[in-house]
C-alpha cells in the first residue's frame, strides 16, 4: 500500500489491481513487518464489580492474558497505522511461521506504542476468592482477597495483577507491595516459579460516598 497525507486523514492506495467477486468480502494486507522488537507480558486483570458486593466465589480458573507491546517506529514500521486487525506470527523450533494471535487496533500515528491482547496463557492460570468482607455504615467496606497464580511451564514467569478499584480506596494490608498505577488502579508484580505457585493476599478499604 502507498500512503499519503490528506488533510487530517491518510490515504492508502493498493499498488496492483485486485478482483472482488459478486457478494464477496475480501481482506487485503496493508503492510507486513518482520523482526520487530516486542515486549511480552502476562496480566491478570480484575473488575471494579468485585468491590460492590460480598460474593465470595470469583473464579477457580481465571484467564491470564498474554499481551504484546511494540513501538510504531523504525525498520518497516514508523508509518500511520489505520484501525484494523493486526496478526502476529513467530517462527517455531523448525523455522516454520506459526500464528500467535490477533487484535484490533485504533488509528495509531507513527512513533506511538501499540498494545495487543493476543490471547490467554495455556500454562499460567489463576484462582481468586474473597476471604473476608465487612460493610461499614459510612458508605464504605473492607474486602479481602486471595489470588493464587499457578505456572505449569518449565520456566518462571512474571505476572502483573491489575485491579481497578472504584471510589476512594486504599490498600490496608498486603503480602506483596502494590503500585498505585492510576487513581483507580492498584497493581502487583508477582514472580511465579516454574512448576509452582505464587499467592497474593490483600485488603482494600473502599469508600463510596462522604460521611
Amino acid at each position: 500500500m502507498q500512503q499519503e497525507n490528506y488533510y487530517e486523514y491518510h490515504l492508502y492506495t493498493l499498488a496492483r489491481p485486485t478482483t472482488i467477486l459478486d457478494n464477496e468480502t475480501k481482506q487485503l494486507t496493508l503492510l507486513t513487518a518482520q523482526n520487530i522488537p516486542i515486549r511480552e507480558t502476562l496480566e491478570l486483570r480484575g473488575s471494579p464489580d468485585y468491590y460492590r458486593s460480598a460474593e465470595p466465589d470469583i473464579g477457580d480458573r481465571l484467564p491470564v492474558g498474554a499481551y504484546v507491546t511494540f513501538e510504531n517506529r523504525g525498520g518497516e514500521l514508523g508509518i500511520p497505522l489505520p484501525g484494523g486487525i493486526v496478526r502476529l506470527y513467530k517462527n517455531d523450533s523448525h523455522g516454520l511461521s506459526q500464528f500467535l494471535g490477533s487484535d484490533q487496533i485504533d488509528h495509531t500515528p507513527k512513533n506511538e506504542t501499540v498494545r495487543l491482547h493476543v490471547g490467554d496463557s495455556f500454562d499460567v492460570t489463576a484462582r481468586k476468592k474473597r476471604t473476608d468482607f465487612h460493610q461499614w455504615p459510612n458508605c464504605s467496606n473492607d474486602s479481602s482477597y486471595q489470588i493464587v497464580l499457578s505456572n505449569a511451564k518449565t520456566t518462571a514467569e512474571n505476572v502483573l495483577v491489575v485491579e481497578p478499584i472504584p471510589g476512594d480506596w486504599q490498600i490496608t494490608d498486603e503480602n506483596v507491595q502494590h503500585a498505585k498505577s492510576s487513581a483507580s488502579t492498584a497493581s502487583w508484580n508477582l514472580r511465579v516459579p516454574a512448576g509452582g505457585r505464587s499467592t497474593l493476599t490483600y485488603t482494600a478499604h473502599v469508600r463510596w460516598c462522604g460521611e
